[in-house]
């Protein structure tokens, strides 16, 4: 074996020191055997010479060699392709794979690798089966390609996994399998698979304050603007989901003269988004009030985008007027400083605002 070691019946291996031991001949003198399983360690290079002798004591003048590596090792696979917890696109699976965990010098080599993948969304698994048969309810192990350590599979990309819908989880299980016929053991990290959820629905989000086409003075000198964002879509399945909100951004316009903020000053360029304060279904952005010009009408726009990388596709507007101009209000009956008896019949004054929708 490796190492230069011969193996003594009864013995052990012994370095260096050439040893025959006696084989075990069939009845018909046609065929030999010599067993001994306890002898062989995982992943070494063993040499085995046969040398044969007659019955008038003649030694077979050379011997027959062949040489094996003797392997118990369970190959290693690993999906590393989608590695995301949600996408919006996968139109390839990937990993790699070795014939680890590499214990000693000599292993047979990964033989080929298979994936199998799943929706496990609903109560019942869908297996991918085949082109031919697209998702089924039978368990379906596929052939993946492999080569210097990695593996490819491309049968299923978004047309197949738009099938299944939106928002549901799949799971990518891959084993290998070494020259050996070594298969990866169950309890690896890739037959326990890696899941994702498929997510192609764009989030939506709205503003809740202000409220749309109300006024608003903020006497506090700092305004608050918020809403809610939650991302599509919601199945309600037993293991559906979605992406999840990454982000929600603001648009602030002036509608007089169509200048957006920017968050320190107003500019003609625009849309110009303003990230919120996010903690879904959450946010919310403070602004001081010196931002506003009382009497202005101000829409706010609202998008959120998801953890794929999804915009809103439709952000909603709200519209509010600022105005922190007090209103003015005079008596004009009973006269000031005149006397009143039983002919005080009613007592009535003007009131002026510069927007008669705040009086």
């Amino acid at each position: 074996r490796t190492g230069n070691e011969f193996y003594k019946e009864g013995v052990g291996w012994l370095q260096d020191t050439e040893y025959w031991n006696t084989a075990t001949l069939s009845s018909g003198n046609t065929f030999w055997w010599w067993k001994n399983d306890s002898i062989w360690l995982s992943e070494l290079d063993y040499t085995i010479h046969s040398r044969a002798q007659d019955n008038a004591g003649n030694w077979e003048p050379g011997y027959s060699t062949f040489t094996f590596i003797h392997d118990e090792e369970y190959p290693v696979s690993n999906s590393t392709t989608p590695y995301k917890a949600s996408n919006k696109s996968v139109n390839y699976i990937g990993g790699n794979a070795n014939d680890g965990p590499f214990v000693r010098s000599q292993i047979s080599g990964v033989s080929g690798v298979k994936v199998m993948i799943m929706d496990i969304t609903e109560s019942a698994t869908w297996w991918w089966e085949s082109p031919a048969a697209e998702w089924s309810l039978n368990e379906t192990w596929r052939t993946a390609s492999y080569s210097l350590g990695d593996w490819g599979f491309s049968e299923v990309g978004d047309t197949q996994w738009k099938k299944r819908g939106s928002g549901h989880r799949f799971r990518i299980q891959a084993k290998a399998s070494d020259w050996a016929g070594n298969e990866t053991s169950t309890g690896s990290i890739s037959s326990a698979g890696y899941e994702f959820i498929y997510d192609t629905f764009t989030p939506l989000s709205v503003s809740t304050v202000p409220v749309n086409t109300k006024s608003y003075s903020y006497v506090s000198g700092q305004g608050v603007i918020s809403g809610t964002a939650v991302d599509e879509p919601n199945l309600g399945l037993p293991r559906s989901g979605n992406a999840g909100i990454q982000k929600e951004e603001i648009d602030i316009r002036d509608t007089s003269n169509n200048y957006r903020w920017t968050g320190t000053s107003w500019t003609a360029t625009g849309p110009w988004w303003l990230n919120t304060s996010t903690a879904p279904p959450n946010w919310s952005y403070n602004i001081s009030t010196t931002a506003f010009t009382s009497g202005k009408s101000y829409e706010i726009t609202s998008r959120a985008t998801d953890k794929v990388d999804l915009e809103e596709a439709s952000p909603a507007s709200i519209t509010f007027t600022f105005d922190n101009v007090a209103p003015v209000s005079t008596v004009t009956a009973p006269a000031d400083g005149l006397y009143y008896g039983d002919n005080l019949i009613s007592i009535s004054g003007a009131v002026s605002d510069d927007r008669a929708a705040n009086v």
